[in-house]
């Protein structure tokens, strides 16, 4: 595998999408959930050189510089930015913003940084001498390292990680949800952090809430050639061969592991086992993990897909706004595409593709302009590659994406053989669900679609009715309609779901409560007042896909937010919430 730093393009880093904790590298609507589909340059002041290597958090941002420098900007709540500068400070319901790109130090490091990896509320960094760094949220052990391990107290900064057994210095990093993967020069694979799903590819800890901080060697049975990268998602992990094999292992419960076993259910995977991709015309020799689908790439430029495809992020219009997940894998056709896909990136909602010619593509969610275009502004999904513009179409060379941005890297694109430039080699994903990891007879919510971003209640009045208005009736009398709000959920097992409805409105922090803001506290800590809507409702839902309608008063205009609790067998399953706003 060749040092990163010989793999690298290099060029000017763009962004696109939502900026509320700065993760766009700017103050624009700092705080704020508003789309950015008009791409932002970035500016590192002081940096010399150019950027070679770009990586993404879910609120953060990362950018490698050819001088061996390590900049950071966006949500720092937990120290993923390598300081100590507002990590756990709120503001309103959100992180702090950091959005001025700043540089992150690696006390005791050999060498020149040449690879970072944002996970969800972690980072890693690679020097050019094989050593890991790594800092941030460590709940799960994914920092590799005993500090703070089962905690929620941030780590800002950075410490070395000890890779035991190691035959080789570090190659690679892999950074997800909350789990780590580092690959050596000599074709090993290590993992640490979360094993819930099996993600680790041990059966150590595996199907529960343990931490792992102890990186642990993985075995890939059948392997004919060492790991040369590796991709972790929100709960499951890919890797490839110098071969060209690809083994899958964690969560399958959306398809993500792209083969059958345990297709549907909350069941850990923790052995690898090798995917077969029907119809690849070469090996494959790129993989990424997102929340809960993956990609892969053959040395023939083909793009396959498979897992959730709700917000079109497979690619695939077919399934897309459905619960019909697909552990198939897919070939993808890339429309107006000039070149063989040499990279991919599977993110939360979205999946960015870029061609030998520099071409970038993305698909999904474009409800924070994250596609880069305002044709489906706001909407949820996308399945059309679509093809984006940076820099007046100057070629795209890498891309990285978080929740809901990304940041694009123009300039050459990397070959389609060989090894990865570790760009975005683990796209973190969201996971709303709170609390450790439950034991496997446990009821989990294996999804939760988020409602619309906006949801109007303005209505007219029409034969003694309240009803949404049209064209045809605007002239009536207004009036405000009752709240009907379709929740779009999956269970892995039959479960009783308790909902709560609460509305969000600012406080501030005194004496670890939020209270409401008066001019004596003005001064203090931002944070969301929860103030609870009605009743909670309580209903039986199936195994699978369900569609549950929340109905209410006529809400005024505001934030709100939907918590939803899964209940079975006398257990009491983690929590996931989803918010939106009523403009009307």
């Amino acid at each position: 595998m060749l040092p990163a730093a010989a793999r690298a393009v290099s060029g000017t880093v763009y962004t696109v999408g939502d900026n509320r904790e700065g993760e766009l590298g700017n103050a624009t609507d700092n705080t704020a959930e508003v789309a950015h589909p008009t791409p932002f340059p970035v500016a590192l002041f002081g940096a010399p050189g150019v950027v070679v290597q770009i990586s993404a958090g879910a609120h953060s941002s990362f950018a490698v510089t050819s001088f061996g420098q390590l900049y950071g900007w966006g949500e720092n709540y937990y120290g993923q930015l390598g300081s100590a500068t507002n990590n756990g400070v709120a503001v309103f319901e959100f992180p702090a913003p950091n959005p001025n790109p700043s540089q992150i130090l690696l006390p005791g490091s050999i060498g020149d940084v040449v690879q970072v990896a944002g996970g969800r509320f972690h980072t890693l960094a690679l020097t050019a001498s094989g050593q890991v760094f790594s800092f941030g949220n460590n709940s799960s052990g994914q920092l590799g390292i005993a500090d703070n391990s089962g905690t929620q107290n941030p780590s800002p900064t950075p410490k070395l990680v000890t890779l035991p057994g190691a035959t080789g210095p570090a190659a690679e990093v892999a950074a997800g949800e909350r789990a780590s993967l580092v690959v050596t020069t000599t074709g090993q694979l290590y993992a640490f952090g979360s094993n819930a799903s099996g993600q680790l590819g041990t059966f150590t800890n595996s199907g529960t809430g343990n931490p792992t901080p102890t990186p642990t060697l993985i075995s890939l049975p059948g392997a004919t050639g060492p790991v040369i990268q590796a991709s972790s998602g929100r709960n499951h992990s890919m890797a490839v061969t110098s071969t060209g094999q690809l083994y899958t292992f964690g969560s399958n419960s959306d398809g993500q592991l792209g083969r059958s076993l345990n297709f549907g259910t909350g069941n850990p995977n923790p052995l690898p086992e090798e995917v077969s991709l029907p119809g690849a015309t070469g090996p494959v020799v790129w993989a990424s993990a997102g929340y809960a689908h993956g990609l892969a790439v053959t040395s023939t430029g083909q793009l396959y897909s498979f897992g959730e495809n709700f917000y079109g992020q497979l690619g695939i219009p077919a399934s897309a706004g459905t619960f019909k997940d697909i552990p198939v894998p897919q070939l993808v056709s890339l429309p107006g595409a000039s070149g063989p896909v040499v990279r991919a990136s599977a993110a939360t909602y979205n999946s960015y593709v870029v061609t030998s010619t520099g071409q970038l593509f993305g698909f999904g969610s474009n409800r924070w302009g994250q596609l880069a275009t305002s044709t489906g502004l706001g909407t949820l999904t996308n399945p059309t590659p679509t093809l984006m513009s940076f820099g007046g179409g100057a070629p795209v060379g890498d891309v990285a994406a978080g929740d809901e941005h990304a940041l694009v890297l123009t300039g050459e694109p990397p070959d389609s053989g060989g090894s990865p430039p570790g760009g975005d080699a683990a796209p973190p994903q969201t996971e709303a669900s709170a609390g450790p990891a439950k034991e496997q007879f446990v009821p989990r919510l294996l999804g939760l679609k988020p409602p619309q971003a906006n949801v109007s209640l303005e209505g007219r009045l029409v034969g003694g009715k309240c009803v949404p208005m049209t064209a045809a009736n605007r002239q009536k009398p207004s009036c405000r309609r009752r709240l009907e709000l379709p929740l779009h959920l999956k269970l892995d097992t039959d479960a009783t779901v308790t909902v709560e409805l609460d509305r969000l409105t600012p406080g501030r922090l005194v004496r670890g409560r939020c209270v409401k803001p008066t001019d004596a506290n003005r001064k203090g800590p931002s944070c969301s007042r929860a103030s609870a809507v009605g009743k909670p409702t309580v209903e039986r839902l199936q195994a699978g896909a369900e569609t549950l309608t929340l109905t209410g008063p006529a809400l005024a205009p505001g934030r709100y937010e939907v918590t939803v609790t899964p209940y079975a067998g006398g257990q009491e399953g983690d929590f996931e919430t989803t918010r939106f706003t009523v403009t009307g």
